[in-house]
């Protein structure tokens, strides 16, 4: 048995390419390919005959913007609930520890096992910096040189 395929116009007006098993069978394939007039992205079911908006590709449009912004919703209130569990336990895991300093909650806040000193120690990358040096120019001299115009220039920063 060979395949087929026929090009059909649907009541919308789009192409379909229908497969049939053979010449004589008819029956379509459940899964149709809808080829419109122009190319992929052009949606036909969205404009009229007159190139307005269709009314019932308009209500498909928001009934899918409701369901997103249910589902937003959803998702939204479990993360709070995830959020206030963890506090409730972050809390709970404070409340068992004895009182600490403020240097100490910092440090642990921040992640810093302790606060020590930098001074005498070699660092890398200790050379860079970010201050802004204003150095004077210094001007090339074009004109009245000696040795003229041949001679090339001395490097100026």
């Amino acid at each position: 048995m060979s395949k087929t395929k026929t090009l059909i116009r649907n009541e919308k007006g789009d192409l379909i390419t229908k497969s049939c098993r053979s010449e004589d069978d008819k029956s379509i394939r459940k899964n149709y390919q809808y080829k419109t007039q122009y190319n992929y992205k052009h949606d036909t079911r969205r404009y009229d005959d007159f190139g307005r908006i269709n009314k019932n590709y308009r209500e498909e449009f928001k009934a899918k913007d409701k369901s997103r912004e249910i589902d937003n919703n959803i998702k939204h209130k479990e993360k709070i609930q995830k959020l206030e569990n963890k506090s409730i336990i972050h809390n709970n895991h404070q409340d068992t520890h004895n009182e600490l300093s403020e240097s100490e909650l910092i440090k642990q806040i921040i992640g810093i096992k302790d606060f020590d000193t930098s001074k005498n120690k070699d660092h890398a990358n200790s050379d860079l910096s970010g201050v802004n040096v204003k150095s004077k120019r210094k001007y090339r001299q074009y004109m009245n040189r000696l040795g003229g115009f041949n001679r090339s220039l001395s490097p100026v920063q």
